[in-house]
């Protein structure tokens, strides 16, 4: 999901995904389009990720729909 164009940010360490995390962070910041989010959050889930911050724009209904029920299980 990152690190596509860049290894590391600030000098900060980006990782393509959860799954490219050594360990399970309290807290993931990204930003994607959004169609992108519904997929990474489950992903983030799957991963252990206990909070993720989203920055995006034009959620279709469906996409916050399915983003909400994530979030609730």
């Amino acid at each position: 999901m990152c690190c596509i164009r860049a290894c590391t940010v600030e000098g900060v360490r980006a990782h393509r995904g959860p799954d490219d995390l050594p360990e399970a962070p309290d807290l993931v910041t990204v930003a994607v389009p959004a169609a992108a989010v519904p997929d990474l959050a489950e992903d983030c889930g799957r991963a252990g990720v206990r909070a993720l911050l989203v920055v995006t724009s034009g959620l279709t209904a469906e996409q916050g729909a399915r983003l909400r029920a994530f979030c609730h299980r």
